[in-house]
């Protein structure tokens, strides 16, 4: 399978810029605790950052899934396979 710089360049610089904010949540949440900020707003941070990590998985997965569809059809099959493969992976991120 390509790489997801080859298969959508665009795709890979957003996932990119989604971990960079993830990372400075992360930095704030360390500050925030540091400071002894109450622990909702700690939690409601975690919160904000486990749902983009979320989205970011969601993401790199469907693209990967179009890839191996589109393989597994070049080589003359339905798809099917590698949808069902795929399957695992996107419950992996629940």
């Amino acid at each position: 399978m390509p790489l997801l710089k080859e298969a959508d360049p665009r795709l890979l610089e957003e996932l990119i810029n989604r971990m960079k904010r993830i990372e400075g949540q992360a930095r704030g949440v360390q500050r925030m605790l540091a400071e002894g900020a109450g622990c909702d707003a700690v939690v409601l941070q975690l919160s904000a950052m486990k749902e983009a990590l979320g989205r970011v998985g969601i993401k790199l997965v469907t693209c990967q899934l179009g890839c191996e569809i589109a393989e597994e059809i070049r080589q003359g099959g339905s798809g099917k396979e590698a949808a069902g493969e795929m399957t695992e992976t996107f419950l992996r991120l629940s």
